[in-house]
């Protein structure tokens, strides 16, 4: 899969909506409301799942709303209080930070941020709902799963 068809992939996800499941046949799915992910599901995820997010942090005091892990994609997604502008410079710096190489930034009412490593491509959706943000992050492994560089 070449590296344009992965970011198409990536914006054919996002297209689907908030409220929306993704059909990506994981090995592990939760998409409930924001309120109802507990901390055992995500306390719950695998070494190996745990291990694929190794080099991407989120802010505190984040609510998960969706966790999804297949061979080929991982989504995250998570609600926060904090504004966009400032979600958008904590993914940039922490990011780069991490060694991502930052490919694109649409910033308007919504905004989408895409990175780059070797073997990955990330996508981060940010978008203002009432007095939160929703974060959706996308990252794809362009060798089947392996998330080594």
């Amino acid at each position: 899969m070449n590296m344009r068809a992965g970011i198409c992939g990536f914006f054919g996800l996002m297209l689907t909506g908030c409220g929306g499941t993704y059909r990506v046949a994981p090995k592990l799915v939760v998409d409930q409301p924001v309120s109802s992910v507990s901390k055992e599901t995500t306390n719950s995820l695998s070494e190996e799942e745990k291990a694929r997010l190794y080099d991407i942090s989120f802010p505190l005091s984040v609510e998960p709303f969706t966790i999804a892990f297949t061979e080929q994609y991982s989504v995250v997604g998570y609600c926060t209080l904090d504004p966009l502008e400032k979600l958008v410079q904590y993914h940039t710096t922490d990011m780069e930070y991490w060694g991502w190489e930052k490919q694109l930034a649409c910033l308007a009412d919504e905004a989408c941020l895409t990175f780059r490593k070797p073997a990955r491509q990330c996508v981060i959706t940010l978008r203002k709902e009432g007095t939160h943000v929703r974060v959706v992050l996308f990252i794809a492994y362009s060798s089947g799963g392996n998330s080594s560089e």
